[in-house]
């Protein structure tokens, strides 16, 4: 759980910085979600034992949110449309949630 706040935390600070700072936390939130992501696959799949239903529903949920935020985001970044900061700490957050709910619910 502390690494995922820690990752959370660092990408939020991201945020504020110039344009070109700003793509580069759009690669690290993509980084921080893969690793979420796979953690998520890992927990569904049966990894720390049998899954909880409602667990996984939560995963899913936290996961939809931070995944449309991502590819939003992405998706702007890569037109060359300048990075709105608040669409990027919405998806750091999102992400954030993401790990910090996996962390508690793995033992990680």
């Amino acid at each position: 759980m502390r690494k995922a706040l820690i990752i959370g935390a660092s990408l939020l600070g991201l945020a504020a910085c110039s344009t070109t700072d700003q793509v580069n936390a759009v690669y690290a939130a993509e980084g921080a979600y893969a690793a979420a992501a796979h953690l998520a696959s890992q927990y569904e799949g049966g990894a720390f034992g049998v899954p909880d239903p409602t667990v996984v529903a939560q995963i899913k949920s936290y996961d939809s949110t931070a995944y449309g935020d991502l590819v939003t985001l992405r998706s702007g970044a890569q037109a060359g449309d300048a990075i709105d900061s608040a669409k990027l700490v919405a998806t750091q957050t999102a992400i954030a949630q993401l790990s910090t709910y996996l962390a508690q619910e793995t033992g990680k």
